[in-house]
């Protein structure tokens, strides 16, 4: 139901999710479930646009393991998703959100980061439980990564499905305060914004800026979003190329690549 019922869900309301796979439990793998996404289906959520991602091969707990069968769990799911969707996962999802510091790194080597802490998002919860955390993130300008199993079966599935599209619903009327995106696309952006420098130069109706980024092109490679506070006519290049810039209230906004060149911001 991940791929028949929650990737569309998904789309509908044009977004995109992660998900996390025990590589083992796919039909023609060692350990298969009849239940699971086939490689056809994961496939397809991929070309769709959605992550997938590591959640260890057979499901693991890390800590209790032998370093040499840590690596396994990691690799050897990395490699069955790259040989079937030819995308190297570059987030990972400890399974039992059981990690120490040794399995952290290890999970954490070669990407733009692994998860540590999600919203259960099921049975469990109340409609309003799941409103209020969103309402409280919104608030308190944090991130809310919300995770759940299945849909109509496995651990807190929901007995009325409906209730997963209704939240989903409820999330869309806030989405002119809230960006909805894939864990790789948002520990990507994070990780720019927090180490980009960039220190404009104001001078007479425009303002110059050079950025400057230390972190893998190859993996962070998502666009940053700059402000312009109190201008409503801006225009914006990089490298002499023109950007596209939008408005809200009183700023102006617009996209660079972090790993670009000059900035050049004109307005009146």
């Amino acid at each position: 139901d991940n791929c028949t019922m929650a990737a569309p869900e998904l789309e509908k309301r044009g977004w995109r999710g992660t998900f996390w796979l025990n590589c083992s439990r796919i039909p023609g793998e060692p350990k298969q479930q009849s239940h699971r996404v086939t490689w056809d289906d994961v496939r397809a959520m991929h070309v769709a646009g959605h992550e997938m991602s590591n959640h260890g091969w057979d499901h693991k707990r890390l800590p209790d393991l032998p370093y040499e069968e840590v690596v396994e769990e990691i690799e050897k799911n990395d490699s069955a998703i790259f040989a079937n969707i030819g995308v190297r996962p570059v987030t990972y999802c400890f399974a039992y959100n059981a990690m120490n510091d040794e399995t952290l790194a290890l999970a954490s080597k070669g990407r733009v980061g692994v998860r540590t802490r999600q919203y259960a998002f099921g049975e469990q919860s109340s409609d309003a439980q799941l409103r209020a955390r969103m309402d409280k993130s919104i608030l308190e300008g944090d991130w809310a990564v919300w995770m759940t199993h299945g849909l109509t079966r496995g651990y807190d599935h929901f007995r009325d499905v409906s209730r997963f599209s209704s939240f989903l619903d409820y999330v869309k009327q806030h989405e002119d305060k809230i960006w909805v995106a894939t864990f790789k696309d948002v520990a990507a952006y994070v990780a720019e914004r927090d180490s980009v420098v960039l220190t404009p130069i104001q001078k007479k109706h425009k303002i110059v800026a050079c950025p400057s980024l230390s972190l893998d092109p190859g993996l962070f490679n998502m666009p940053l979003t700059m402000r312009v506070e109190g201008c409503r006519k801006v225009r914006a290049s990089q490298d002499g190329k023109r950007l596209d810039v939008y408005f809200k209230g009183d700023n102006a906004y617009f996209e660079f690549n972090p790993h670009g060149g000059k900035i050049l911001v004109r307005f009146k």
